[in-house]
């Protein structure tokens, strides 16, 4: 019994040690709660975002939802008492903004201008014709006499008073040269700003009649400039390339940027092997005396094409066929939803398995049955986890498919388009996908109107920062020909950067206070936790304490009824109950010596008959 109130005091002595050990680590969790490592937290956040944003953009997996650094933490801190949510309302705010940005150098943008290439058709035709004065076969436009009526007004409407001509690239008054004929000719010609050969429409979302508008479109005042005859005949019918990974030329004229498609013109005028034809650049203004070409012209030259694309892009946008457009980002929409179906199992799911593996790994099994008792009880509570998640993973399938619809819908439509437009379509983009997250963090019935408020600022404030730092990219693309292997690592390690300083000068602004609420529930939460595991701990040697003493008892009381039972059917004149007593001596531990004692009955008891027999 002694060893029974052994155990207790050790259980005693156990409980005061686990008590101040948890106090001890809760004192240090608390300090460092109240502590803003706003650096350690900077440096971490950077680290996971890029590893995420650098598999999401070279793998294409923006359409799970989910990055994968986000999985991998959730499945390292999963418990089914505080588990890591990175998808929740207040998760990874910037996880958002960055599944918002799909350009063409990424996997998916690329994927998806190879599938507009192939739609497009050339919106202008030639066709032969036998010229009469000379009897000869030559080339031209189907549509010659509506150009050439356009050109003609175009050409009137340039004429100052005394009737002559502006160059609208060097700012030279025209002049007139006399032909073989005797006939006088403009030295400036009307010229296509973006030119008629390389002018596309999309076969797929592009009407008839919206065909026809382009048509009108590109023989407008909108696409004609007055240009010197030298520079229009050197111009010639420009095109603008690029190099793929196989080393094959792919003609992007129709999609070309207004930098690219004047830098592609200012190569022709500055590369032109005919003297005479360079002379003449020189005299009409197009190249200095170096060779090349004056910034000024080089300026106007995109101004024009920027402006023809602007107006180009107007006409698309009027005339698109956006019932067909919609139908398109429907169905990639809903083709996307495998991948998000799939990350939703794989989020809900694979957590709580790694968190039963590590703890049926922990906690060995004595025996086979056992082993399949404890995975059966595993089994059954991550389906029922799974199921209590249910309601919340077809919010976020439903939130996603709108999510990617509106993204392919808008994608369609900025790969329609060019120049300014583009970029506002893309800027329109994301900030259309974060008004719908902006929604569903309003909507959540699960958070305060301060936690609300402070979501939505993070998410536009870090939107708002990519699509900047996109803009920024473009120009020193442009500026510096920074190559596209060296370009799409740079943006996105400067945009995690960047997203997650606004992040952090945000949360340490703490502009409606959540930050310190977020601070008072992290300690209620780490007390309520030191005190849970405090119960488990305790309650577990308890059990297993209890469980001692109750066998020392049961063995003790099955002993003693042995003895019991022994000394009544105990014949003292045949046989010793020495045994016995030894047993109920040891039991009690007594420490009694029954030889001693029976050998001072024997002599008190002789002494007595001594006594009575005098």
């Amino acid at each position: 019994m002694s060893d029974a109130v052994h155990l207790r005091q050790k259980m005693a002595e156990y409980q005061d040690k686990v008590y101040l050990n948890l106090i001890q680590q809760a004192n240090t969790k608390y300090a460092d709660l109240i502590k803003d490592d706003l650096g350690s937290q900077f440096i971490q956040s950077c680290g996971r975002d890029l590893a995420g944003e650098l598999v999401r953009t070279y793998f294409d997996t923006s359409d799970f939802h989910i990055t994968v650094d986000q999985l991998a933490m959730r499945m390292l801190k999963f418990s089914y008492g505080n588990e890591y949510d990175p998808i929740a309302v207040n998760g990874d705010i910037q996880k958002l903004s960055y599944n918002y940005h799909d350009n063409e150098h990424t996997k998916a943008g690329k994927e998806l201008i190879q599938q507009m290439d192939v739609k497009q058709e050339s919106l202008f035709t030639k066709e032969q014709y036998v010229e009469e004065t000379t009897s000869k076969t030559k080339t031209r436009y189907k549509d010659h006499t509506m150009i050439n009526e356009a050109k003609g007004k175009y050409a009137d409407a340039q004429k100052n008073a005394e009737g002559s001509i502006t160059d609208e690239y060097t700012h030279l008054e025209g002049e007139y040269i006399i032909g073989k004929d005797g006939r006088k000719f403009r030295r400036q010609e009307v010229e296509h700003t973006q030119a008629l050969s390389s002018a596309k429409y999309n076969k797929e979302y592009i009407s008839e009649e919206g065909i026809q508008r382009l048509r009108e479109f590109y023989n407008s005042s909108e696409n004609f400039a007055m240009m010197d005859k030298s520079a229009n005949a050197s111009k010639g019918d420009v095109r603008v390339y690029v190099t793929d990974k196989n080393g094959d030329k792919i003609d992007i004229t129709h999609r070309a940027t207004p930098e690219q498609y004047a830098s592609a013109i200012i190569e022709r005028w500055e590369d032109d092997n005919n003297s005479n034809k360079v002379q003449q650049l020189k005299d009409k203004g197009y190249l200095n005396e170096e060779g090349k070409v004056p910034k000024s012209v080089k300026n106007q030259l995109v101004r024009n094409i920027k402006a023809s694309q602007n107006a180009e892009s107007k006409v698309i946008l009027k005339e698109a066929k956006y019932k067909k457009v919609a139908t398109d980002a429907g169905k990639k929409a809903l083709k996307s939803m495998g991948k998000v179906i799939a990350g939703q199992v794989i989020y809900y799911i694979m957590p709580p398995l790694m968190y039963e593996i590590k703890e049926l790994l922990k906690n060995k099994a004595d025996t086979l049955e056992e082993a399949l008792e404890r995975l059966s009880k595993a089994t059954k509570r991550i389906a029922k986890y799974a199921y209590s998640k249910l309601s919340e993973s077809l919010k976020f399938i439903g939130t996603a498919f709108m999510k990617n619809f509106i993204k392919s819908f808008l994608d369609l439509l900025i790969n329609m388009v060019k120049a300014t437009v583009k970029k506002l379509l893309a800027m329109a983009k994301k900030l259309v996908l974060s008004t719908v997250d902006a929604i569903k963090i309003i909507c959540d019935k699960n958070t305060s109107r301060s936690e609300k408020a402070d979501a939505v600022t993070n998410l536009f404030g870090v939107t708002i920062t990519t699509i900047v730092l996109e803009l920024v990219f473009e120009y020193f693309e442009k500026q510096l020909g920074i190559p596209e292997y060296l370009l799409l690592p740079l943006q996105t390690i400067t945009t995690v950067i960047c997203t997650n300083l606004t992040m952090l000068i945000l949360q340490k602004a703490d502009l409606f206070n959540v930050r310190h609420g977020f601070k008072i529930n992290a300690i209620r939460q780490l007390f309520a936790e030191t005190e849970d595991q405090y119960l488990s701990l305790v309650q577990s040697a308890d059990l297993k304490v209890t469980e001692n003493i109750n066998r020392i008892i049961v063995q003790c009381q099955q002993e003693c009824a042995d003895i019991y039972n022994n000394l009544v059917r105990n014949n003292p004149y045949e046989s010793s109950v020495l045994i016995d007593l030894e047993k109920i001596n040891k039991i009690f531990r007594m420490n009694i010596s029954f030889a001693d004692e029976w050998f001072r009955f024997l002599r008190l008891n002789n002494i007595r008959k001594e006594l009575i027999g005098n």
